[in-house]
């Protein structure tokens, strides 16, 4: 539902929606709604990948990785922690 206010009150450009997005996902985890997590991570990803490169979004993968794996979807979650090392190896972290 949460998401659903956001798409009505935020356009797609707004800098404010990464900070909902990132708020939305914390809460649902923190309430155990794993599905809905996913779903504003990925969207939080999505707007991520279109700006930058940086430890922001390596943060974002690894918690939809750790996201995916508790809702059993160990192969995606396998696939974002690539992206994760790639990211950090890119970046000179380890």
């Amino acid at each position: 539902r949460a998401l659903g206010l956001l798409d009505a009150s935020l356009p797609a450009d707004d800098p404010r929606l990464e900070q909902a997005l990132d708020t939305v996902a914390g809460i649902a985890l923190r309430l155990g709604h794993h599905a809905e997590a996913e779903e504003a991570l990925g969207r939080l990803l999505t707007l991520e990948e279109r700006r930058a490169e940086g430890l922001e979004l390596a943060a974002t993968l690894n918690r939809l990785a750790q996201v995916k794996r508790a809702l059993g979807k160990n192969v995606e979650a396998s696939d974002l922690d690539e992206r994760v090392a790639e990211l950090r190896e890119r970046r000179g972290l380890r």
